[in-house]
């Protein structure tokens, strides 16, 4: 037995003093190969996404790069609001570039990445699209692995290597960002490209749904989905549980100059505060834009609306009250104000939302067919 175990011990000793040695003759071959990978990979130029006209913001005196509040609303607006207003939602970037590959980096601003109901990509993940000859085109996702620091390589389309491309970077939903980079190989080249000046944006004022939850990533809420079909710039205010349709808000709105204002806050409203705050909410921006286009949004019809009593009479009457005030606007002489119809979530099983109430892609593709017909009329000003 003695022996025995004296034997397996030389045999362990052995063992690892060959292991040993075979590492330590490796180690050159390994350094010499990461030092050949290091010096095959191309010295990349980056481009500050912050220096350029950033897509979707309404104002230009912002706190930091991508917020979409100006400074002085952090006094203004409820806190809340304000926090939701940090994040990038709606925001974009165009650029156009020849490289054959870009890497995309940003940095996020909080540490959750997801939602129970949202995934990462969604939440705190970027969308690259390319534009080609039938519009745009979704290219690839960047997916959100760690806190803060977040990357992720892009490839030109098939075809088009070395060819001047036009991309747009869409920002995380319901996580805010530091900064965004884009980096090209030394020698291509990139600019960025404005959002069009001579056309006014649609401004969208709404709640978590107008925000994009529960969006499976940026380039997929339904104010994102517009600006696509419509080739125009739309400004996404919409702020998470909180698009209560305040006078605060609404003064805010009035600062800009819209060629359309889109309210869609319902699902945020009981009946009671609805009629209380839209007719003022309406008024105090009408004031200041007598001729610009406003559509009045109904709330959607949740899947659950033929089961349960409870939100059937909830959205019922909200959507009653809103097609009221909307009447009284006409009487009174407004030509330039328009009501969406609600958006049915209930029809093919109600399979249009993750929870009953925030949409899947589905359930925005949905609310954007429901908008963009009446979205364009009102462009044309012809409610």
């Amino acid at each position: 037995m003695v022996k025995r175990a004296e034997s397996r011990s030389w045999l362990a000793v052995h063992s690892l003093a060959t292991a040993l040695m075979l590492s330590l003759a490796l180690m050159p071959a390994s350094a010499a190969v990461a030092e050949e990978t290091a010096a095959k990979a191309p010295e990349m130029t980056w481009h500050n996404v912050a220096t350029a006209n950033v897509g979707g913001q309404a104002w230009s005196d912002v706190k930091a790069p991508f917020d979409r509040l100006p400074a002085r609303a952090e006094k203004i607006v409820r806190p809340e609001v304000w926090t939701l207003s940090r994040d990038s939602s709606g925001l974009s970037v165009d650029f156009e570039t020849n490289a054959a590959k870009f890497t995309v980096r940003w940095k996020l601003n909080t540490p959750e990445l997801s939602f129970a109901h949202m995934t990462g990509t969604g939440v705190s993940g970027v969308d690259v699209y390319v534009q080609d000859d039938a519009g745009w085109h979704y290219l690839e996702t960047g997916k959100p692995a760690a806190y803060p620091d977040n990357q992720v390589d892009v490839a030109a389309p098939r075809g088009r290597d070395g060819e001047a491309v036009h991309y747009r970077l869409y920002l995380p939903l319901y996580n805010g960002v530091s900064s965004v980079e884009v980096g090209v190989p030394a020698g291509a080249k990139l600019k960025f490209i404005d959002p069009p000046q001579a056309e006014k944006p649609v401004v969208i004022y709404g709640t978590s749904i107008t925000q994009g939850c529960s969006a499976s990533r940026p380039g997929m809420a339904y104010p994102a989905i517009l600006g696509r079909r419509l080739g125009r710039e739309v400004v996404n205010l919409g702020f998470s549980g909180n698009g209560k349709t305040e006078p605060e808000v609404a003064t805010l709105l009035a600062e800009l100059d819209p060629a359309v204002l889109v309210i869609d806050s319902l699902p945020n409203l009981s009946p009671e505060l609805l009629a209380e705050r839209m007719p003022g909410f309406i008024e105090i921006f009408r004031k200041s834009h007598p001729e610009t286009p406003i559509l009045l949004v109904q709330n959607p019809i949740y899947p659950t609306i033929p089961l349960k009593a409870s939100p059937y009479e909830k959205v019922m009457r909200s959507s009653e009250l809103l097609a009221g005030i909307y009447a009284d606007r006409v009487a009174a002489g407004d030509k330039q104000i328009g009501l969406v119809a609600a958006s049915d979530w209930s029809v093919d099983g109600g399979d249009a939302t993750v929870d009953g109430v925030h949409p899947t892609d589905v359930g925005f593709v949905m609310l954007a067919d429901k908008l963009e017909p009446q979205l364009r009329e009102a462009l044309k000003s012809k409610l």
